[in-house]
């Protein structure tokens, strides 16, 4: 079988993009792939681009069989300032993959990275993980056309939770503490949950949710996503007009937001996406609590999984019952690229292992590093914050404390965060 493969960029691929025909067919193909493909729908997809068209030049990869049918479809991006390539919405997309008729799958996928390998400059191609149930044989052995492909890739276990597992939900819903913790929230105000399906109550909901992500983020790891990614916030308001691909939820005491998640779902699975939890009330784990009470919900809404997806987070291994194993391909522009950054990551790990063996843990010593860092610069000027209880904007106190950056009660955000609040 015969495959071409053709390749857009710019204004070509953002008229085309547009196309009533071109979204037809790309909707076509989007029901024709066996694996998750729901991150590479023109949905998910068009949206990142319209709202993300400043910062990035749009790549559609596109293959076509001897009758000009489209077989198979890579939506890529490069970041205009930085001109790294990734996929679309590679920060915001759980899985980075591809859409492929299944009779058309391995010659399209071996002959488009080819393709993208050899006409686009990068000095690296780094993709998330690759979807569940892909094919990852392209990966791991590659095949002739690859072979001159300078490929590494790292393999990670993701966790899952099958709701059908009745007994899981019942096990941590038993635990004394998590049931002690709900009860004091439900003496404290009406605890109850809210499946988001209004675009207007969504819009509303939204502008609260900055400020926690901000928080939370800013405190562990001194990154504030919403305010260092201006695009982000009307991406995922862009994405309230359709809330039947995207599932959106909050869990409310009374009028205070303790937690929400906004991610994608499809037939049987909401995947996790983004997700935070007011700081306040951190000694009663709302973001535990939220998650009981979302996989009760998925429960009665007839999903059949939540995918915690990727990330390491110690609650995720609490909630799964099971985990895909899932590949993360790095594409190099060269050996010596290549040669380069592996030795890096050797090195890295070479240490990690040694600290290991003294007992310091690789994560704790991270953060502690991250925040070695970020205070330079700073003459050890802090600042706490405290969420306003009206309107979750962020005030800064004027006394002095001691501070303790994990601990959420203590809000920790470095000089500088006050600037970003309006």
């Amino acid at each position: 079988m015969t495959v071409s493969i053709k390749i857009l960029r710019g204004d070509e691929a953002h008229k085309t993009r547009c196309l009533c025909e071109f979204i037809d067919q790309w909707d076509s193909l989007a029901k024709q792939t066996n694996h998750v493909s729901i991150f590479q729908e023109s949905v998910f997809v068009n949206r990142w681009y319209e709202q993300y068209s400043s910062q990035y030049e749009p790549v559609l990869v596109l293959g076509y069989n001897q009758d000009m049918n489209l077989i198979g479809f890579i939506p890529l991006a490069i970041d205009i300032p930085t001109k790294k390539l990734s996929h679309a919405a590679d920060q915001q997309a759980e899985y980075s993959g591809w859409l492929a008729h299944p009779n058309y799958e391995q010659q399209f996928l071996n002959q488009a990275i080819a393709a993208v390998y050899n006409q686009i400059p990068h000095s690296s191609w780094h993709w998330s993980h690759i979807p569940p149930r892909a094919d990852t044989n392209w990966v791991q052995t590659p095949p002739p056309e690859l072979r001159s492909v300078h490929l590494h890739f790292e393999q990670e276990k993701s966790p899952i939770l099958d709701l059908d597992d009745v007994e899981k939900i019942k096990k941590i819903k038993k635990n004394k503490s998590i049931k002690s913790k709900i009860n004091r929230l439900k003496r404290k105000g009406d605890l109850h949950m809210e499946h988001i399906t209004n675009q207007n109550r969504a819009k509303e909901v939204m502008q609260r949710i900055p400020d926690l992500v901000n928080f939370r983020h800013g405190a562990a790891h001194g990154n504030l996503a919403f305010k260092e990614d201006p695009f982000q916030q009307n991406f995922y308001l862009s994405r309230t007009d359709n809330l039947s691909n995207n599932h959106f939820s909050a869990l409310w005491m009374g009028d205070t937001l303790l937690a929400f998640h906004f991610g994608c779902i499809d037939e049987d699975t909401l995947y996790i996406g983004l997700t935070a939890f007011d700081p306040r009330e951190s000694k009663h784990s709302p973001g535990v609590i939220f998650i009981l009470f979302l996989a009760e919900m998925m429960k009665e809404q007839g999903i059949r999984y939540i995918d915690l997806t990727p990330g390491g987070d110690e609650y995720k291994e609490r909630f799964c019952n099971g985990h895909h194993t899932l590949l993360r391909p790095i594409i190099y522009s060269s050996g010596l690229e290549k040669i380069k950054n592996l030795s890096i990551r050797k090195s890295k790990q070479m240490i990690f292992s040694g600290l290991s063996l003294l007992g310091i843990d690789k994560n704790s010593l991270t953060k502690k590093l991250d925040t070695l860092k970020n205070q330079s610069g700073h003459e050890q000027d802090f600042h706490l914050f405290n969420l306003d209880l009206i309107n979750n904007r962020a005030v800064a106190k004027d006394e002095a404390t001691i501070i303790h950056i994990q601990e959420y009660n203590d809000l920790l955000i470095h000089q500088g965060y006050a600037n970003c609040i309006e």
